[in-house]
């Protein structure tokens, strides 16, 4: 049982701190342009979405100038046109969810706890695969198909044939085509030189095309690196920020920063760490303010990443900074439009190098209308 609740709490931290019904078939998008008229992505979402309460709303790259966006439905969006394309319902989800989008569209992986008389007796996890027409094309129980109850952090390829996985043994790749699995680092007691002292995985991600793992995990202190997934390169790194938490992956650099600071505990370092994965050149980068490091997003290429963070009572501000050189390009401030600021969630951001363009989605508790921000930089 107190195996049960270390899980939970691991998975919590991972969830918080750094990655409905079965989806029907999309409408097409002659529909919803008629339906939308000529409003905005900005107008549209704004005027037909309520948020949901929890901390779940984010913003998923789905290639070709589109994006997913996840509110009170799923809602696929085209940047370029600024047209919401389709919108889906989500599932009836009663615990943690993590959304990845592959080649072929996106898998959302769900858990639920199964309890008995107030005790917790399990942890299930489901993985859904849609195409990109939003529709559901296969559904899988991975405690069955990974021959695990311990699972603590997941991670689907870009490929959608790979699932990466860490329990309190190691770290793992399934190969769902070949029905294989590998373990990439044992985490006993017998490997301490090997997995360098190891101890637990919390955060994880593909990368380089499916042939990397960047991951955040502890042994005498929170570290963070990178590893092939055939076990080999283990590079890791002692984090220098005091609450490192979040990662955020490209092909071209990964993104590392901290956690938010609860008030008395500390003051945030006001930095992000970067590594450039063609040198493995390790960068770090002053913010403009000492708050910021807890809400960083990298671009969809890595070139770039942003930050948002609350100024006062009454705006937003979003950073734009250079991956490489850690130069602000632009600086965009938003007031709450009336909002309560006491409401106020968090900002998500999606940047797309190719056509430098960022859409950014401020969410608020309570049922109060998410602001949508979409401009150029």
């Amino acid at each position: 049982m107190k195996k049960i609740f270390l899980i939970v709490a691991i998975i919590i931290m991972a969830i918080f701190t750094g990655c409905s019904n079965t989806i029907s078939n999309a409408s097409s998008e002659d529909e919803m342009t008629g339906r939308l008229g000529n409003n905005s992505v900005e107008e549209s979402v704004m005027n037909e979405t309520k948020p949901v309460n929890e901390d779940r709303s984010s913003i998923y790259e789905w290639g070709d100038g589109k994006i997913l966006i996840k509110l009170d439905k799923l809602y696929l969006l085209d940047i370029k046109t600024q047209k919401i394309l389709s919108e889906e319902p989500l599932k009836g989800l009663n615990y943690i969810e993590w959304y990845y989008t592959t080649n072929d569209g996106y898998c959302l992986i769900d858990t639920y706890i199964i309890e008995n008389d107030g005790i917790i007796d399990d942890i299930i996890y489901n993985a859904y695969f849609y195409n990109k027409d939003l529709e559901q094309i296969k559904e899988m129980n991975l405690n069955e198909l990974l021959d695990s109850d311990d699972i603590l952090a997941i991670a689907i390829s870009k490929s959608g044939n790979k699932i990466a996985y860490t329990t309190f043994d190691g770290l793992f790749v399934y190969d769902m085509l070949k029905q294989t699995k590998q373990s990439i680092l044992n985490l006993n007691s017998e490997n301490f030189e090997i997995n360098k002292g190891f101890n637990v995985i919390t955060n994880i991600a593909f990368f380089n095309q499916d042939k990397k793992i960047a991951f955040i995990g502890y042994n005498d202190k929170t570290t963070f690196g990178t590893i092939n997934i055939d076990g080999s390169e283990l590079v890791d790194h002692k984090a220098t920020l005091p609450r490192l938490e979040h990662m955020d992956v490209s092909d071209t650099y990964l993104s590392f920063s901290e956690g938010l600071y609860p008030r008395g505990h500390g003051v945030p370092a006001g930095e992000v760490i970067l590594i450039n994965n063609a040198t493995n050149q390790m960068l770090k980068h002053t913010l403009q303010d000492k708050n910021e490091g807890s809400n960083v997003f990298l671009s969809e290429e890595g070139k770039y990443f942003a930050t948002s963070i609350q100024k006062g009572s009454n705006e937003i501000i979003i950073r734009i900074y250079d991956s490489q050189t850690g130069e602000l390009i632009r600086e965009i401030k938003r007031d709450f439009a009336g909002k309560p600021v006491e409401k106020y969630r968090r900002t998500y951001i999606k940047l797309f190098d190719s056509i430098n363009t960022f859409i950014a989605v401020s969410t608020f508790f309570d049922g109060h209308e998410p602001m949508v921000v979409i401009d150029e930089f």
